[in-house]
């Protein structure tokens, strides 16, 4: 788990659950193994924003070498990877059939992700919603990112837009969607039998 720059690490665990976090421009490298992997970002985040149309006043990316789209811009003017080129990198790490490291996050019809459905306590709740790739991706782990209407912050937490929280104990019900993901993901699961002797070798 981990919030804002936290949320940089987490390629050599079983399952990671990234709030509000990015990448800095320059520094995405692919996954060591497979990762089960979701990726929450609020949709007024200006902070470490996930996509360039969430950059601080609209400003598109400065540097020259990636072109206008390819960074987003901090309200404290860091440049960050944007949230589609990470998910690719992700896909990658999982071993995703699709050789793309860069996606569209398009979740209609046809798109490369799709709705991925938590719990009804979760789903919906301050806007809540997640999408992952397809099954047809045949990931070896889950390559899923969401959304919420909030800022740099934990989902469901109030601001001047919800100056009260959506539910008491909003923290409370974060853990538990944490934990209802992560619990699912093991290890093991993604591993060789040769990869695991490996491991108990250390």
């Amino acid at each position: 788990l981990g919030l804002s720059h936290a949320g940089q690490f987490g390629s050599s665990l079983a399952s990671a659950v990234l709030v509000e976090g990015s990448t800095q421009l320059g520094f995405l490298h692919t996954p060591d193994g497979p990762t089960a992997i979701m990726d929450i970002h609020g949709t007024r985040d200006r902070t470490v924003p996930a996509n360039v149309s969430n950059s601080w006043r609209n400003t598109e990316c400065p540097v020259k070498s990636v072109g206008r789209h390819g960074c987003t811009v901090s309200d404290d003017l860091f440049f960050y990877t944007p949230l589609a080129e990470i998910l690719g990198i992700w896909g990658v790490g999982n071993n995703c059939s699709d050789p793309r490291s860069l996606l569209s996050l398009d979740a209609g019809p046809g798109g490369d992700y799709v709705h991925y459905p938590t719990q009804p306590r979760f789903d919906g709740l301050g806007d809540f919603w997640c999408a992952s790739r397809s099954i047809a991706s045949g990931c070896m782990a889950p390559v899923v990112w969401c959304t919420h209407d909030g800022k740099h912050d934990w989902p469901w937490s109030p601001d001047e837009r919800h100056p009260k929280p959506f539910i008491p104990h909003h923290h409370v019900l974060f853990a538990k969607l944490m934990w209802w993901f992560m619990s699912q993901h093991r290890r093991s699961d993604f591993l060789s039998p040769a990869a695991l002797d490996q491991i108990a070798l250390i």
